[in-house]
């Protein structure tokens, strides 16, 4: 947690500065909580932070893998207007696609894919080495950069900063696989990138990027997330993380969403 001056008041929020999607404790072990342990440990948590005016926290899910969140769970806690998708995925990885998403992505995406094969090969790649992440990195901005310029909304990758945090944390992630960097190249092209965080079994979708001008009348987007799922359940992951928004492509993949919550209470009439 983290507390900010705001309009002449103190404010505790989450410490993610509104970076991060999610908003949920490190659990011990997977003990279930209740509403009134939940209570209990906020009032214990609340009595060891500074003197504060209100809480403003975003972001909740109301599960921890597989385990309430305790956040969730407090009387003050109510439904935001943020969604998070996801799909959990079990079995063959051959046949996952088939299997779990809708039969119209399924068909786009065989579609696609074929299409991509005849103009010279399709394959999926992953950054190995700090040089590699570079070179693959760099592409995702320019690629984000040049489809938000077109569509006249801003991206947080014009900023310098948040770049090398992103390049950093990938190259660092090198270490323990906690980073994945994937590219999608036809021939010698790279068409599309995915930034994936893997923690837990889970695998999350963090930064997408895409040249579509490479290839007319296909999707990069959708083939190469449709291609990470299948590489997920290679792996022996169970849930692949579309992360927060409402973006119609994700509906359309037949993933499932689950209203995330927020808690707005105020500690005194400030």
């Amino acid at each position: 947690l983290m507390r900010r001056r705001a309009f002449h008041h103190w404010v505790v929020e989450w410490l993610s500065c509104g970076v991060c999607d999610y908003a949920a404790p490190l659990l011990a072990d997977a003990s279930p909580w209740t509403r009134q342990s939940a209570q209990a440990a906020w009032a214990a948590l609340r009595s060891a932070l500074p003197p504060s005016d209100r809480v403003h926290i975003v972001g909740i899910p109301r599960q921890i893998h597989g385990v309430a969140n305790p956040l969730a769970l407090l009387p003050a806690a109510r439904d935001s207007m943020q969604t998070t998708f996801g799909l959990a995925i079990d079995g063959d990885p051959q046949t996952v696609l088939k299997r779990l998403c809708r039969p119209s992505f399924v068909k786009e995406f065989g579609k696609d894919w074929r299409r991509l094969e005849r103009l010279g090969g399709v394959e999926l790649v992953e950054a190995g080495a700090p040089a590699e992440v570079e070179r693959i990195f760099g592409e995702l901005v320019r690629m984000r950069l040049d489809r938000f310029r077109e569509l006249g909304r801003f991206d947080l990758l014009t900023q310098e900063k948040i770049v090398d945090f992103y390049r950093n944390a990938a190259i660092q992630g090198l270490l323990d696989g906690s980073v994945r960097l994937f590219g999608l190249l036809v021939g010698e092209a790279l068409i599309a990138v995915q930034y994936l965080l893997v923690h837990q079994g889970t695998v999350h979708a963090l930064l997408i990027a895409m040249d579509q001008g490479v290839v007319p009348n296909v999707s990069p987007g959708l083939a190469i997330m449709g291609r990470l799922i299948g590489w997920a359940r290679e792996q022996g992951f169970g849930y692949f993380d579309l992360s927060v928004g409402n973006q119609s492509y994700k509906e359309h993949m037949g993933a499932k969403g689950s209203v995330l919550v927020e808690l707005r209470h105020g500690f005194t009439m400030r």
